[in-house]
This record gives structure tokens, sequence and C-alpha cells, in this order.
């Protein structure tokens, strides 16, 4: 998925039940989404009555040393208004892989942000569900 702020690319929509790829084996470095403090592009998060839960999931190819993801959502897709909607993810189990769950998700626009990464040469693959 392209950096956040590409202009061409085309907002996708968050479907409860739903897995949307937000990184797709993407590798670290100097103008990849996953350059440290690189973001991704936002998924639209459905309104309703009810607020919405949703799950994302990383997972690196290999030990991917320090890192920090954070989860920042958003009412305005513009830079300044996405907020850190979690503590940051900084650690993976045995299979390189984090997990975490948001619920009573109000905000319209949710995505990831990569503030720390370290220079280990693998790559990161991040659903949201």
């Amino acid at each position: 998925m392209p950096a956040y702020g590409d202009a061409n690319f085309k907002i996708k929509n968050f479907v409860p039940g739903n897995k949307i790829v937000l990184w797709n084996a993407e590798k670290p470095g100097k103008g990849t989404p996953t350059a440290a403090n690189a973001a991704c592009q936002p998924v639209a998060v459905p309104s309703g009555p009810l607020p919405t839960c949703l799950s994302v999931e990383i997972e690196f190819s290999g030990a991917p040393g320090a890192f920090a993801l954070d989860v920042e959502t958003a009412d305005t897709n513009a830079e300044k208004y996405y907020t850190k909607r979690t503590p940051p993810i900084a650690a993976v189990n045995a299979g390189q892989v984090a997990r975490v769950e948001i619920t009573n998700l109000v905000a319209k626009y949710v995505r990831l942000k990569m503030s720390t990464l370290t220079a280990n040469d693998v790559t990161v693959t991040a659903r949201i569900s």
C-alpha cells in the first residue's frame, strides 16, 4: 500500500469481518511505507449506531529488532488530526507476530504509523480485520 499522503490512492472502506492489508511484505528503509515515522494509507471506518471493533495483526519476516508501531485514528483525514489510539506495539511473539484489538472505535479513519524501526533486513505485513 502506498505511504500516507499519496494523492492517487483511493481510501478503502473497512467492513467488519473482512481483512485489509495495510503493508504487504514491505521492506524497511528510506522511501518505503515502513521507514521510521512513515504511515500507511488510512482506512475508512463505517459509522453507525454502534462503535466498531477491529484487530490489527503485524507479521515480520524475521526478528525486527527495536520497533514501535502506533495505531492512529482521526475524524478528519489530514496528518495533524491523527492521534495514537493505543500504546505503541513494540514486541512480537516467537513467530514474529503482534496483535492488538481496538474496541469502541467511533473515529472515521484508522491507520498505522511506524514510529521507530531498526535497520534489520526484514519485511512487515500488517492487516486489519
